[in-house]
Formats: structure tokens, C-alpha cells, sequence
């Protein structure tokens, strides 16, 4: 129900408690998107200046958010299967729920191989070099992701009820202790 800022701090909180390296790409990233925001916004350099550094920025980016791209997808790959199979059960196999993970790149599935979201990545950070100088902020990362849910295909904040969106919730958090458990 809340914003997809929401959705990507519990995310990002979620997968940070599993995973420690996850949490310093995180903070290695938010920490250069920061910096290349704050230069985007103030423009007191020179165009050529700036250009040099977002380029030096842009590379850090690809680098950090490539992993934070592939380590969400993939923890949201093991936990859909777990909350699909706890939704079932829920409403006996009446409805099909799908954890999606909505990326800037708009890859379903995002590629397996770091080298190839890194590709894919560097190809959109370049191609949105000039808008985001024009706009004043950065428009491509995992921090423009979201997280969403289906049933039966349909967005669940659209179309589903408060009770299967509860039912959701809670079916993704038994996924959550089952993969801890798991481990």
C-alpha cells in the first residue's frame, strides 16, 4: 500500500540482515548517488567538470548497483517461491500470488551473469547521461526499483482485496523465516 520507497527500504533492510556485503554495496551506492545528486542539483562547476565526474560516478554506480540489482532478484526469487507455495495454502490453491521485482532495466528475468546487468546498466546509465544533467538528478539505479505483488496476475494494490493484501504480507514474511530457517 505504501510507496515503492517503502518497498525497497524493507527490501534493502531485509536482505542487509542476511547478507552484510549486500548492505556495503548499498551504502557504497547511496553514498555516490548522493554525491552525483548534489553536483546534478548545484551545478557550480563547469559542464566538462561535471561531465568528468559523473562519468567517474556513473561507473561506481554500474559496479555497486549491478550486485544490489542481482543479490534483490535473486533473494526475491528464493522467497516467491516460499510465499507462493504459503499463499496456496492460505486460500487453497484457489489463487496464485507472484512476487515481482520491478528493476529499472525492465528485465523479467534480470540476466544471471553480474556481467551482463553490468552491460545492461552501463548501456542506460550512458543513454540517460544527458537528461539526468538537464533534470538535476540521477533517473537510473535500483533506487528508481519496486517490489510488487500479483494475484491470479492481477496487481495486487489495484485489484485485490485488504484481506489478500494482508494475506500477501504474510505469506512473504513465512517465506522470509522459512528461507532463515532453511539456512
Amino acid at each position: 500500500r505504501r510507496g515503492p520507497e517503502e518497498r525497497r527500504k524493507f527490501l534493502d533492510r531485509e536482505i542487509s540482515q542476511i547478507s552484510p556485503l549486500y548492505g556495503d554495496y548499498l551504502s557504497r551506492y547511496k553514498r555516490v548517488i548522493y554525491q552525483k545528486n548534489r553536483a546534478l542539483k548545484q551545478k557550480r562547476l563547469s559542464k566538462e567538470t561535471l561531465k568528468n565526474l559523473i562519468k567517474a560516478w556513473n561507473a561506481q554506480i554500474v559496479y555497486f548497483g549491478s550486485r544490489i540489482l542481482q543479490t534483490r532478484a535473486h533473494f526475491i526469487s528464493i522467497w516467491n517461491k516460499f510465499a507462493s507455495h504459503n499463499f496456496g495454502l492460505l486460500f487453497e490453491n484457489e489463487h496464485q500470488i507472484e512476487i515481482s521485482y520491478n528493476n529499472f532495466l525492465r528485465k523479467k528475468p534480470l540476466p544471471e551473469k553480474l556481467s551482463e546487468i553490468e552491460s545492461l546498466f552501463g548501456f542506460e546509465i550512458t543513454a540517460k547521461e544527458d537528461e539526468e544533467y538537464s533534470r538535476g538528478f540521477s533517473l537510473v539505479g535500483p533506487h528508481r526499483d519496486d517490489l510488487s505483488f500479483l494475484i491470479d496476475g492481477y496487481d495486487a494494490k489495484r485489484f485485490a482485496s485488504h484481506g489478500q493484501q494482508r494475506s500477501a504480507i504474510i505469506a512473504l514474511k513465512a517465506a522470509q523465516i522459512q528461507y532463515y530457517h532453511q539456512k
